[in-house]
């Protein structure tokens, strides 16, 4: 293994080699790896490779030249520089002076907390990692002094409780804040999905970290339980699910010492700010959605679908609520609006989080139906739900191609059985 000085060296002259490259094929490159003595072209290519990655979720640290990405799956994995920013703008509601970030990664969401506290420690189990961020913080703080302070310390230590060496370094820092993105891949690179099975083991871990510093911050996979996680993670506060460029990005919980309070679920849709879509408690689980009067599933009426992390809440019956508004069918989660309605909600973040189409015609799901609908609209969007085929296969049934415009709906509409087509019009902007 090499040594720090002989790793940053090799980091350094594949940086500058990349930069010299960076419109070329990393596939190329490595074929013609051979001629190329004192550059390690694998490094070359996975930070060519990582850069590319990172330009739509990460564009300052893509364009900042100098920097090195020893590892692809890194820079695929890492967070989002807006994820970042409101987890870093979330941390700082706690004034923290000193924060750790154990799991450093490349460095996205520490570089984002070192603005909010005196001291950032950033800390990497794997050397590798931890020597291109040392790396990488030095270049950025060069070339981006709006950016960064120039208070981050890197170490590198196994983040187990069972290291003395690591419970010692963490005591001795004492921080007021940890974050923690754990590895939710094992050792073969295979994806896991307990949170027992990530890397590190945050609920064997949780008890020492909440005995070190009175707030923990966890980032965890959009596909864990809500209650799941809730009932795992003793002391959780707040539970917030980031979405931006209509997907679920980042789950992220918050732990907080002697805290004994219902947990605070909130959706957030950071293409519209950081404003929260929708707070609720688990409480709130219990609480079923109104179902729309069928004389409401009307032409001139409107038909919402809520964005992913409202979905994720799943709390539906307070969308309801909030909407003032019945669902289709309690199990399709697609709430009718009238106009009316709609204007008095105004600007709700809500509501404009979500997708909003204008009904066009509706009519009970028959062989008839399907055959008129595919006639006036040959081209259109197809959603089936609790019905006994699929999206796929209503537009197969349709005959449709694909639009951005026309959305045809087939749905369950409640208890009794009913069956609904829908055809709708995507509503771009209410105003």
């Amino acid at each position: 293994m090499k040594s720090r000085e002989a790793l940053l060296e090799a980091y350094m002259a594949a940086a500058a080699f990349a930069d010299e490259h960076s419109e070329d094929n990393p596939d190329r490159l490595l074929l013609n790896a051979a001629g190329r003595s004192g550059i390690d072209m694998k490094i070359v290519a996975s930070t060519l490779e990582s850069r590319r990655r990172l330009l739509a979720k990460a564009p300052m640290w893509a364009r900042t030249p100098g920097l090195v990405f020893p590892r692809t799956i890194s820079a695929q994995q890492c967070s989002g520089e807006l994820s970042a920013a409101y987890k870093a703008g979330l941390s700082a509601l706690f004034q923290p002076s000193i924060v750790a970030d154990l799991t450093g990664g490349i460095g996205v969401d520490t570089l984002a907390l070192s603005r909010i506290c005196t001291s950032c420690h950033y800390n990497e189990m794997d050397d590798n990692l931890c020597a291109a961020a040392e790396l990488n913080f030095q270049q950025i703080n060069k070339c981006n002094k709006d950016v960064y302070k120039g208070n981050i310390f890197v170490s590198s230590y196994s983040a187990s409780k069972d290291d003395p060496e690591f419970v010692d370094w963490l005591r001795k820092i004492s921080p007021d804040l940890i974050y923690l993105d754990p590895a939710r891949r094992d050792g073969s690179g295979n994806k896991v999905f307990l949170m027992e099975d990530c890397s590190p083991d945050v609920v064997s871990l949780q008890e020492l970290l909440l005995s070190v510093a009175p707030t923990v911050m966890i980032k965890l996979s959009t596909m864990a339980d809500l209650s799941m996680v809730i009932s795992r993670l003793r002391h959780c506060s707040m539970l917030r699910i980031l979405e931006y460029g209509g997907e679920c990005r980042e789950l992220v919980a918050l732990l907080q010492r002697d805290y004994e309070g219902e947990c605070s679920i909130a959706a957030v849709n950071l293409d519209l700010g950081n404003d929260l879509l929708l707070e609720c408690h688990t409480s709130d689980f219990a609480t079923t959605a109104t179902i729309a009067p069928s004389e409401d599933i009307a032409c001139g009426n409107y038909i919402f679908e809520p964005s992913k992390s409202l979905m994720k809440t799943g709390c539906f019956g307070l969308i309801s609520r909030v909407l003032g508004a019945g669902c289709v069918g309690r199990d399709s989660h697609f709430y009718i609006l009238t106009p009316q309605r709609i204007a008095e909600l105004g600007e709700l973040p809500l509501l404009r989080s979500g997708r909003i189409s204008r009904i066009l015609e509706a009519a009970s799901l028959s062989k008839r139906s399907l055959r008129d609908f595919a006639g006036r609209y040959p081209c259109a969007e197809t959603i089936a739900r609790n019905v006994r085929f699929s999206s796929e296969e209503l537009r197969a049934r349709l005959g449709c191609r694909p639009s951005d415009s026309i959305r045809i709906f087939a749905l369950g509409t409640d208890s009794s059985g009913e069956k609904i087509l829908i055809a709708a019009e995507r509503v771009q902007n209410l105003s």
